[in-house]
């Protein structure tokens, strides 16, 4: 199981990977099942310190919370979770408490 790290040591792109993946699918290839399984582990462990520490990138942090992993072979699938699929009117509505929350978090 991979360690937790200082935010700020994390690779740019796994927040571009939270904000993207909350919107749709995004597929990742790995040469194999176990380097799919231990990026998924280093993703989970990514994502709880993103949600740990909202300041840092809030946009990023809330999308976190909304996506999961799911490994298929040798490719890592980051996609929203069901929940987080929702109607056209409800998707706005969620974008408009996203940015609430993410104002809220700026504040803290």
């Amino acid at each position: 199981m991979p360690r937790e790290k200082k935010i700020e040591r994390y690779p740019k792109n796994y927040f571009t990977l939270m904000e993207r993946a909350y919107k749709r699918r995004v597929t990742i290839e790995c040469g194999s099942e176990t380097e799919a399984v231990n990026l998924r582990a280093e993703l989970y462990v990514f994502r709880t310190v993103l949600i740990r520490n909202p300041g840092h990138n809030p946009r990023a942090a809330y999308c976190a919370s909304h996506i999961r992993f799911k490994v298929d072979g040798s490719n890592l699938h980051v996609e929203p979770k069901p929940s987080s699929t929702l109607g056209p009117a409800l998707k706005m509505d969620q974008e408009k408490r996203m940015k609430a929350q993410i104002e809220r978090m700026k504040s803290l």
